[in-house]
């Protein structure tokens, strides 16, 4: 792929380091603060921010959002970015963040396969295709190829490929299956939307875990600062900086060709869950990262014959970690 300037270039790498920390981010946070409970802080602070500036697009475009658009956007938001979080949320709170970055990283892979599948497009599967596929079952397999099987590291495994999925469907949805119904909508309106309903739908389950989650911030824990500086990051960088960086890079690429950058998450995000968590490596890891590495590689290069098949194509991406 080519660019006319660096900038594009730039933005996607920003946007792959950030949304890369951020698991080793979500993980150290797990450790003050179950999964949904840190999810909801995440998507009502974010929401705080996404809302004022959705209202303001609105003002200045004139975009045009009735009560059934709004409906539908919210619950497509609540079916597909965030069921995504929650079970990502839950497979990290039983899996490494290594482990988990890594599968997350090949969400490009998993959503073209799913649209092009819903197309009836698939007639050959590539030698890259079916490295990196291989390479992500021995990666969720891996728990149970220990001396000790672990059941529990392998169901947050699954429940991480399950928020994979998860999201390639909802893109299916939202760009295919209900594409003309909110296509006339900018990106921040469908962020907007799925953070505000996230939160709304949360706020009860919340609420019903520990009150104190809501009435008392932070008065849980007993690390107030590390815990704290986890949700900023996760809300205001990985949510809203990630999301705009991203967004500004789609804008001077198509948004497929942004969107294959999220492999680089896992290039950010392994290192930094090794050093600062201390997660362990095996061979059964390091076989599957290389394998994968391999794929990627390769169908970068099918990328660059229009010919080939499963080779990213299948409408306009926009992924958001």
């Amino acid at each position: 792929m080519s660019f006319n300037n660096k900038k594009p270039l730039q933005l996607l790498f920003l946007t792959s380091l950030i949304w890369g920390i951020s698991f080793p981010v979500i993980k150290a946070s797990l450790q003050f603060l179950p999964p949904l409970p840190l999810l909801w802080y995440r998507l009502s602070i974010a929401s705080l921010i996404f809302v004022p500036l959705a209202l303001l697009a609105w003002k200045n475009s004139g975009e045009y959002l009735s009560l059934r658009r709004t409906v539908l956007i919210t619950l497509l938001g609540l079916s597909g970015p965030i069921a995504s979080l929650v079970l990502l949320y839950l497979g990290m709170n039983l899996t490494y963040a290594s482990r988990a970055v890594l599968i997350m990283s090949l969400n490009p892979l998993i959503t073209s396969m799913i649209l092009n599948w819903f197309s009836r497009k698939i007639n050959k599967i590539s030698w890259a295709t079916l490295a990196a596929a291989t390479g992500l079952i021995i990666v969720i397999l891996e728990p149970l190829l220990a001396g000790t099987p672990n059941y529990s590291r392998f169901t947050g495994n699954l429940l991480v490929l399950s928020a994979g999925i998860a999201w390639a469907i909802s893109t299916w949805a939202s760009k295919i299956k209900y594409a003309k119904n909110i296509q006339r909508n900018s990106p921040i309106t469908l962020m907007a939307l799925a953070f505000l309903g996230g939160t709304m739908a949360l706020t009860p389950v919340v609420y019903f875990m520990n009150p104190n989650y809501i009435l008392a911030p932070l008065s849980f824990t007993l690390n107030p600062k590390i815990l704290l500086s986890g949700i900023l990051y996760l809300s205001l960088i990985s949510s809203v900086m990630g999301f705009m960086t991203f967004e500004a890079a789609a804008k001077l690429v198509k948004p497929l060709i942004a969107s294959r950058f999220l492999h680089l998450q896992a290039l950010f995000g392994i290192p930094i869950s090794i050093l600062f968590l201390k997660e362990p490596l095996s061979l059964a890891f390091l076989a599957a990262a290389g394998i994968i590495t391999l794929g990627i590689i390769g169908r970068e290069n099918e990328n660059k014959h229009p010919s080939s098949i499963l080779s990213g194509s299948g409408g306009n991406l926009r992924l958001r970690k």
